[in-house]
This record gives C-alpha cells, structure tokens and sequence, in this order.
C-alpha cells in the first residue's frame, strides 16, 4: 500500500523504471495508518476540514474500541499534531448531522467561487449557539439545534445573513447583560433571531449592544490617550501633534457643552 510519493512512483513508470527507491514498512494498524496521514498532512498539504474531522471520528472510534474509552482532547492532540483549538473545531464538524456533513462534502466538490455553505459557516454559528445557551439559555428552549442550523441557512440563502462573521453579532448581543443590557431586550431580540426568517441579526445588534460597546471602546480608547499623554510635556511636542490634540480638545468641548 503506498503511503507516500505516488508522483515520484507514477514518473518512474512513465520513463520505463521497474524498481524505485523505497522505504518499506511493516503493514500498520488502522489507527498507525490514520496517525501516519494526519502527520503526513500536517506538514504537507492540508486536508479539508470535512475530511479531517472523517478521519478524526474513525480515529476516536478506534482509539475507545481499543482503550475502553473515549479519548481527551489533549490525548487526541498528542496522537495527531492536531492543536486543541483543531481537535474541538474537527468535533463541532463530527457533530453536525449527516445532512449537512454531506452538504459540506458536496460543496468542496464546487469551484472555490461556487461555495457557499463551508465548514466555517458551521464553525461561526455553533460558536454562537454555544454563547447564547451560556448566557440566555431560555432563547433556544424548544429550538432543536437542527431547526436553528436550517434557519440560519435559509437566512445566508436569502441573503439576510451577508457573512458568516455576523454570527459573532450573536455573541455579543448574548452576552449583553455585561454592558447593561436588560436581560429582557436581549432576550427579545435574540428570539426574533431564531424565529424570524426575515429579520437581520444587525437589525437586532444594533437595538441592544451596538451603542454600549462603542462606548465601552471609546471609553477604554480615552482611558489609554489620557494615560499615554501624561508621559509627555508641552516643549516636546512636534506643532502637528499640538494642532490634533486642540481639535480634541475642541471636539470634546463641542460634545460636553
């Protein structure tokens, strides 16, 4: 079985070559050979997620079959080279149902261009379902996490979700409560969400944390120029500088006035 040079193997056939150099080994277990690709890719050319996360659920099969059970996270990476972060990325894609594992199979086979459901839709949506269960469990009460995957899909076909990033917006909106959001408006808006097909995740951004986190990056952007302006003096200061820091000045006198 030929784990590795089927280039070099093919060019010796076409030139006429009966031998080639090799270096034979003994015929591995299932899991060596899967250990062996994942190494072999790791410093080669990557698998796509899809097919990763195939091998890396046979993997932790055969690993629990023949440990009597499942492996850890770190033990997974030890095995494979795989960092944390991976393994748990490959695991949200085992996860999925076999539907939408197919979907993502059935897109690789499209051109780059033609792709529209990758595996990082999956990644950025369960990352936000994930947050919102956290901190506002009652939002998904009597949402399976299929009726929610298909409603975000219908959302991204419409066009109502532009970009994967906006699911991000999810858990911010989420975790809302820690800029004074009312827990009620949060709620509200999260619900409209994951209910209504036509309504926009930066519709509901924007009526609950869009303000307060500009605020809060305002106020920590003024915390950091304060701090940073105390280390300087007035004789040392190029004209230009003095000339922006008076527009400040101004600006700030035209907001508190």
């Amino acid at each position: 079985r030929l784990l590795d040079g089927e280039r070099r193997w093919r060019a010796a056939k076409a030139i006429g070559r009966e031998t080639v150099p090799a270096v034979v080994q003994p015929q591995p277990t299932q899991i060596e050979n899967i250990l062996r690709m994942f190494n072999i890719h790791n410093v080669r050319e990557q698998w796509d997620p899809m097919a990763s996360a195939i091998k890396l659920e046979l993997l932790i099969k055969l690993v629990t079959e023949e440990e009597g059970r499942a492996p850890s996270v770190k033990e997974i990476s030890s095995l494979t080279g795989l960092t944390a972060f991976a393994v748990r990325r490959l695991q949200d894609l085992i996860a999925l149902p076999p539907e939408h594992r197919q979907l993502i199979m059935s897109e690789l086979r499209k051109p780059k261009s033609e792709q529209k459901f990758s595996e990082d839709f999956f990644y950025e949506l369960n990352k936000a379902v994930k947050t919102v269960r956290r901190y506002v469990p009652e939002v998904l009460k009597g949402h399976s996490p299929k009726d929610v995957t298909d409603l975000m899909m219908t959302k991204y076909r419409q066009g109502v979700i532009n970009n994967v990033v906006s699911f991000r917006q999810i858990s911010r909106i989420a975790r809302g409560e820690r800029v004074q959001v009312p827990r009620a408006r949060v709620v509200r808006e999260l619900n409209r969400v994951f209910d209504d097909v036509e309504y926009p995740i930066e519709t509901a951004y924007a009526a609950t944390v869009e303000v307060p986190l500009e605020e809060k990056q305002l106020r920590q952007r003024v915390e950091d120029l304060t701090s940073r302006l105390g280390t300087f003096e007035r004789q040392n200061l190029d004209d230009d500088v003095i000339a922006a820091l008076k527009q400040l000045r101004a600006a700030i006198n035209e907001i508190l006035r």
